[in-house]
Order: C-alpha cells, then sequence, then structure tokens
C-alpha cells in the first residue's frame, strides 16, 4: 500500500521519483544478473575439470551458497510491498495507484525531442501498453489494471523463493527445511527481467536488450594461477 507521504506528493514529485528509482532498481538487478553470470560459469569449470570436481565439493557448496543466499534475497527484495522500501514491486504499486502520472506526453518527453518517424513509433508502443483514454490523447494514461496484473504474475512467478527468503533465510522458523531448486530460483530471477524492462520503457524511456551485463575483462584470470602459495615456515606450508 503507497504510503500517505507518496499519495499527497504531486505528479512532478512523483514521476522524479519514479524515475531516480527505476535505475536504483537496475543497478540492483545488473548485479544480480552479473553475479548468476560468474557462477554459472564457475559452475562450468568444476564441470570440465575431473579433478576439480574430485576435490573441491566443499569450496563449490560454499561458493554455491553464498551465491544462492545473495540471489534469494535479492528477489526477495524486488517483491517488497513495504511502501518505505525502493522495490520493483512497490514501484508497480505506486504506478497502479497513481496511473494518471504516466500520461503519454510524459512518455514521449519534451516536445521536439525525436523525429515524426520516432514519435509515430513511440505513440504505438504507448497505445500496446493499454491505456486509458483521456480528454486529449496527450492525457491518456496507463491502464493500472495491466500494471496490478504484471504485479501479480510477478508475484506468482517469484512465490516459491519469496517464502523460502521469508522463512529460512531472512527470518528463523521453526520450520526445519522447504526445499527450493535451483531450477526455481533461476526461473524467478528471469521473471523480474522483462517486467523491469517493460517499466524501465516506460519511466526512464531507454530500451535495455537485457540486464545481463557483457564482462569486459577476463575476470576468470585469478582462477588460472595457485591461490595457495606455501611460505617458510608457515603451518599451511608444514600441513603441504
Amino acid at each position: 500500500m503507497p504510503s500517505k507521504r507518496f499519495k499527497n506528493m504531486t505528479d512532478d514529485e512523483v514521476w522524479a521519483r519514479w524515475q531516480e528509482r527505476i535505475n536504483r532498481i537496475r543497478q540492483e538487478l545488473h548485479h544480480v544478473f552479473n553475479t548468476r553470470q560468474k557462477f554459472h560459469l564457475v559452475h562450468k569449470m568444476f564441470e570440465a575439470n575431473d579433478a576439480l570436481k574430485a576435490t573441491g565439493g566443499d569450496v563449490y557448496r560454499w561458493l554455491f551458497y553464498m551465491w544462492a543466499r545473495d540471489a534469494i534475497i535479492a528477489v526477495r527484495r524486488e517483491l517488497d510491498p513495504d511502501s518505505n522500501t525502493v522495490s520493483l514491486g512497490c514501484l508497480l504499486d505506486e504506478i497502479a495507484d497513481r496511473p494518471h502520472v504516466v500520461t503519454r506526453k510524459r512518455f514521449l518527453g519534451p516536445s521536439g525531442k525525436h523525429s515524426e518517424f520516432m514519435l509515430e513509433i513511440l505513440n504505438n508502443n504507448f497505445d500496446e501498453l493499454r491505456v486509458i483514454k483521456g480528454a486529449t490523447a496527450d492525457e491518456d494514461f496507463i491502464d493500472p489494471a495491466n500494471v496490478r496484473r504484471d504485479r501479480e504474475d510477478l508475484d506468482i512467478a517469484c512465490r516459491a523463493v519469496r517464502d523460502y527468503a521469508n522463512r529460512m533465510v531472512a527470518h528463523r522458523t521453526p520450520i526445519e527445511e522447504i526445499k527450493l531448486t535451483y531450477g526455481e530460483l533461476n526461473a524467478a530471477i528471469d521473471a523480474l527481467e522483462p517486467v523491469f524492462i517493460k517499466y524501465y520503457a516506460i519511466i526512464d524511456g531507454g530500451g535495455l536488450m537485457g540486464l545481463e551485463p557483457s564482462i569486459q575483462y577476463d575476470w576468470t584470470e585469478p582462477f588460472q594461477i595457485p591461490w595457495v602459495v606455501p611460505q617458510g615456515g608457515s603451518a599451511l606450508a608444514q600441513r603441504r
């Protein structure tokens, strides 16, 4: 439920708030997709290296649980309905509560910003969002029912991860075990992407092909050198 302070904000203040928050959420989701990409590559390293698989089980589990717990909490954070938090879920709740803020005029941006060709494309894109007609075309606004449906669909897609996070990670409950599969976690992360990209385009005006950033350097280089370097007299060297 949006806060009382939010409801008292002007439309321009709300729009600025959403623009700032959608970009904060974007940075977080880039991290989520980046760390998943890196863990998948680590998984492939273990699968391709028989010696590593034979001796590195404990290390693999350590890396897996660190990544998985971080990813689980990240999914939970984006579903958080608390109006005092910044999350994708809260953003959708606010849009559904104040749909008149997302007008065609705001979606298109300042007059003269786009060519006639681009304006036609953007107008068509806005119409495809399922809009409610205003007094003029500029005042057409996004249909809140569609926003609520996106929110509900996201909650359903991520329910298993959210429940696991609430009962087994964020809090310690009497329940000793809840099963969550690797596939369910990946599916929940994947479910965040199309919803975010849709509303990022609406609010920020930018287009994203995906949330997984391209790694511009060889981040696996540290794995190609020995990590344990024996030093004379050390307990580690003596054990080895």
